[in-house]
């Protein structure tokens, strides 16, 4: 399951955590996409606290961090030379969860070390909450992302706006048919 935290991360990170100010200043520079990297390195701190007393996590968040520079930068590179943000937002999100993959695949079954026994630790480890706030942020804030880069090529200056009446249906429909889910699975146990 260190993979659908990872995600989680990923989607908080790379979307939730992205203003409209980051996103400008990540397009512009190199300084820019170093913060917005930094933005979900921290990300992933907070969603893997009691794995950090392993150095492994360390070094796997560490190049999470270099790889997010480089693959931003990559998109930043191609921006300039292929006019299709559709393609180009595909395959930067391809190449992000390649490397969640690679980093689930490398870390295995890596066991948390810190709060053990607590009810702090009951919360992290909760896969159920864990699926439920990555499926959130993607119905929310990925499609609402997507839904505007797919317009935005077809229509030319098109501003960047967070349409949160269709962001809060989303994620209460996904809410719902999540509880309607996770209900029937328990009742039938």
């Amino acid at each position: 399951m260190l993979f659908l935290r990872l995600l989680l991360a990923h989607l908080a990170g790379d979307f939730l955590f992205q203003t409209n100010l980051i996103f400008r200043l990540k397009s512009k520079n190199i300084w820019g996409v170093a913060l917005h990297s930094f933005i979900v390195f921290l990300t992933s701190v907070v969603v893997f606290l009691p794995w950090l007393d392993k150095e492994v996590i360390w070094l796997g968040l560490a190049l999470l961090l270099v790889s997010h520079v480089l693959v931003d930068q990559l998109k930043n590179i191609l921006d300039k030379k292929v006019n299709n943000k559709p393609f180009l937002f595909i395959f930067d999100q391809i190449l992000h969860l390649a490397i969640l993959i690679c980093l689930a695949a490398w870390w295995g079954a890596v066991q948390p070390g810190i709060f053990i026994g607590t009810r702090f630790m009951q919360i992290y480890q909760n896969h159920l909450l864990t699926f439920l706030l990555a499926g959130l942020i993607f119905v929310s804030y990925v499609i609402d992302v997507a839904a505007y880069i797919f317009k935005s090529q077809c229509r030319e200056n098109l501003k960047y706006r967070r349409n949160y009446n269709e962001m809060i249906w989303r994620s209460v429909l996904f809410a719902a048919l999540f509880l309607l889910g996770v209900g029937w699975l328990i009742i039938s146990l």
